[in-house]
């Protein structure tokens, strides 16, 4: 809680209003300060509570009436160390009758008000300030201001908010004051920013309130500034926290996924193999098995060792592990050619090539662009219209080339393309007809390590209307960059 304090006070607030003018904004500064705050008056010996803000009955959780009626001498003597007195004294005498107490008023001289004033001021611990409501220049400056912006009163009294800051925060500043005075209501502002006399960015909660005469004339602007600038930073390492705590949350439950479709892989792959050896033994010679079997051992323990590549692969990218390539002089469109006709003896008639060139020269892995190819591949089949062809586009632009597979399937929206490059992610759990699609999360982080071992870049394009490209742009010369 913030600290209590009580301030000294000639008369009741009603009574300075009237008679000077530049104490009325005393009662709603009173009003403003969050840490509770009373207003005595009386001699040494006898005082008496005559003013009370909000925050000091919410404090004690009284009644006005009733905090009023409290001694303030009780008050002092519990929060003696966290009191702040000052100000004037008045004297108090009883009527002839004996049946009222009065206040008899002593003027105060015009320097005792301005240090009254600077008192109360100073005893706040967030920024106060107060504008003449005109020319919106700083007549008063508390020590807590001084201390936050890094500027003395005396630079600041006299001069406006364009001689020490920027003019679009000066432009800022002074918008709200006019709004304020104009609409003769307080104005809370939850953030704003401003530069110290060091250049430094701060954050602050600010509230602008107008102050006018008894006759209704505009005679200062209050404002009282509360720093949230190491709230702000606070808040902003919660929300990175609160972040990276969801992103390792769900990063966890895929790669429970993972081992859980790893193992079911593994299992299936040594079933076939075992089964297929058992099969081999209790043959006779001659069965047409021998031939097909060890076929089909030898493909699942290819099948294993790709997966388990992958992984250890994609887990060393994470690691921040730089994968080599080993490049070599090729022919991109020879090339390109010869492995599609490997892939259509596999899947059938399901590609078509389109590139322009006839040559397409350059310097690149050749183990790894098939790599890249081929998970480029497998993804388009795998959630492409079965019915469409794929096609593979190769084009030189300059001094890269462009590698991209082209299918029509399922449309990928933005938000969540950004993610198809990060490990155990996939396109989509299901297909538009709501078809489960098996894979691992695997191919297109291992496409995003091996473009970049070749000093490329990876992308992905996708429309309703023409389906969904995945592609690579690779330098001619991957070798300069391998070294």
């Amino acid at each position: 809680m913030l600290s209590p304090f009580q301030i000294m006070a000639t008369q009741k607030i009603t009574q300075i209003r009237k008679q000077h003018p530049d104490l009325a904004l005393i009662g709603r500064l009173l009003d403003a300060v969050p840490h509770p705050c009373w207003l005595v008056a009386g001699s040494r010996n006898s005082q008496k509570i005559i003013g009370v803000n909000p925050a000091a009955l919410q404090w004690k959780g009284l009644s006005r009436k009733k905090f009023l009626a409290l001694d303030s001498e009780t008050l002092i003597k519990h929060l003696r160390k966290d009191l702040g007195v000052g100000g004037l004294r008045v004297k108090s005498v009883t009527t002839v009758q004996g049946q009222s107490r009065i206040i008899e008023i002593l003027e105060p001289q015009r320097g005792q008000v301005s240090s009254f004033i600077e008192r109360v001021l100073d005893s706040i611990e967030d920024m106060v300030f107060v504008k003449e409501a005109e020319s919106l220049r700083f007549v008063a400056f508390n020590r807590a201001g001084e201390k936050l912006l890094g500027y003395k009163r005396e630079q600041l009294i006299g001069k406006n908010d364009y001689d020490f800051f920027p003019k679009k925060e000066a432009d800022f500043f002074t918008n709200r004051d006019r709004q304020v005075m104009k609409s003769r209501k307080s104005l809370d502002i939850p953030e704003e920013e401003i530069h110290d006399s060091k250049g430094r960015l701060r954050y602050l909660h600010t509230r602008k309130i107008p102050i006018y005469d008894s006759n209704g004339k505009p005679l200062f602007l209050l404002g009282m500034s509360m720093d949230i600038t190491a709230h702000k930073r606070v808040s902003a390492e919660r929300k990175s926290l609160r972040k990276k705590t969801d992103q390792l949350k769900k990063e966890h439950e895929s790669r429970e996924k993972f081992i859980s479709m790893l193992a079911h892989d593994l299992r299936g792959v040594l079933a076939v193999a075992k089964g297929s050896a058992e099969l081999i033994m209790r043959a006779p010679v001659g069965a047409p098995l021998l031939k097909t079997a060890p076929k089909r051992i030898v493909d699942g323990v290819n099948r294993a060792e790709r997966l388990l590549r992958d992984l250890l692969d994609v887990e060393r990218y994470r690691a921040g592990q730089r994968f080599f390539i080993e490049p070599m002089p090729m022919e991109l469109k020879s090339w390109l050619d010869t492995t599609i006709a490997d892939f259509s003896a596999i899947h059938g008639d399901r590609f078509q090539v389109d590139c322009a060139e006839p040559v397409v020269e350059g310097v690149w892995g050749s183990e790894e662009l098939r790599r890249i190819l081929e998970n480029l591949v497998n993804n388009a089949l795998k959630y492409g219209d079965k019915s469409q062809k794929i096609t593979i586009r190769l084009k030189k632009v300059g001094e890269v080339v462009r590698l991209v597979v082209h299918n029509r399937g399922s449309y990928i929206a933005p938000s969540k393309r950004k993610f198809l490059f990060e490990a155990f992610q996939r396109v989509s759990e299901q297909d538009m007809k709501g078809t489960m699609k098996s894979g691992w999360g695997l191919g297109l982080i291992i496409v995003k390590s091996l473009a970049e071992a070749h000093g490329g870049t990876v992308f992905v394009e996708s429309s309703k209307n023409d389906g969904t490209l995945f592609g690579v742009e690779l330098p001619i010369d991957a070798g300069a960059v391998s070294e």
